[in-house]
C-alpha cells in the first residue's frame, strides 16, 4: 500500500508497462517470465488453460462452483 504520491506513480507506471507488454503479445505469469509474442489463438489457448488449471480453480470462491 502506498502512502506517497511517488509510490502511486511508480505503481501506475508498472501497471501501464504490463498492459503495453500484453498489447504487444508478451504474456507474463506468476511462475514464468516473459514469453515470446503469442498469436491471438495462442493467447486464447493460454488463458483457457490457466482458467481451467486446478491450482487456479482451487483459489476461487466456493459459491462460484469452480468444480463444475
Amino acid at each position: 500500500m502506498c502512502a506517497t504520491d511517488n509510490c502511486f506513480y511508480a505503481q501506475a507506471q508498472l501497471h501501464v508497462r504490463e498492459i503495453e507488454l500484453r498489447l504487444k503479445g508478451l504474456i507474463t505469469g506468476k511462475a514464468r517470465g516473459f514469453t515470446i509474442p503469442l498469436s491471438v489463438e495462442g493467447q486464447v489457448s493460454l488463458l483457457i488453460s490457466e482458467a481451467t488449471a486446478d491450482k487456479n480453480l482451487c483459489q476461487m470462491y466456493i459459491g462460484w462452483a469452480p468444480y463444475l
